[in-house]
């Protein structure tokens, strides 16, 4: 058994938008584009092309939670490429992380993936639920719905569109899911949160998400000192 403070939940519906524009391959729905416990890039994927100057929204749904305990956070995960013929600075894939709670939707800042070609991976972490201003339900997160949104900047000509081939949310919460082993219960694929708003190479990964693993351990460990 391995103890984990988190869940990972990955879509597994379409949820109350559909509005990105494409899809590759063209079977099936957007949500299966996403659903991948590693990721498998440009295989499936989601995109905006250049005409997509607004932003394009999608919502997919989740599979009810199976662990317990008090959240202490949610944290929802992408990657995404931006695929530019002229690279220009001011043109590229602009992304926001999407959730939906209590009939309302919230978006986190505007991320820019103005990398040409390059994968990048990006979280934004919700501590409480922003429509209540409190801790966030397992009754919350069973309702809860996910997503993106995709636009790309105009530019000058040449092929340009922006990929996102992943999205899920990790739940972290106060105790570990009993008889989950690490495969069983997934873990949040190469992107960690560090911040609320955060963007982070794989390089970068590995070493936050040691730290951030071995805090969570520490947080939920109780010493008992007998007299």
């Amino acid at each position: 058994m391995v103890e984990l403070p988190y869940e990972t939940l990955r879509p597994n519906a379409p949820g109350d938008e559909t509005n990105i524009g494409y899809q590759s391959p063209t079977e099936g729905f957007h949500w299966d584009k996403l659903d991948d416990v590693d990721p498998d890039d440009l295989a499936t994927v989601i995109f905006a092309i250049y005409l997509d100057a607004a932003y394009r929204r999608d919502l997919y749904k989740i599979p009810p939670p199976r662990a317990t305990g008090t959240i202490t956070g949610i944290t929802v995960h992408s990657r995404n490429l931006s695929v530019i013929e002229i690279p220009n600075p001011i043109t590229g894939g602009h992304i926001k992380l999407v959730i939906k709670t209590h009939s309302m939707v919230y978006e986190s800042a505007e991320f820019q993936n103005t990398t040409h070609d390059i994968w990048e991976n990006f979280s934004n972490e919700w501590a409480t639920n922003p429509y209540t201003g409190v801790a966030w339900t397992w009754e919350e997160i069973s309702a809860l719905q996910i997503g993106v949104s995709l636009r790309f900047a105009p530019g000058l000509g040449g092929k340009r569109a922006s990929y996102c081939t992943l999205v899920n949310v990790t739940v972290e919460y106060g105790e570990s899911l009993p008889g989950q082993t690490e495969e069983e219960l997934g873990q949040p694929t190469i992107t960690e949160t560090v911040s609320s708003g955060s963007r982070h190479t794989e390089s970068e990964y590995i070493p936050y998400r040691l730290v951030l693993i071995t805090k969570r351990i520490l947080r939920h460990v109780t010493i008992r000192v007998r007299g």
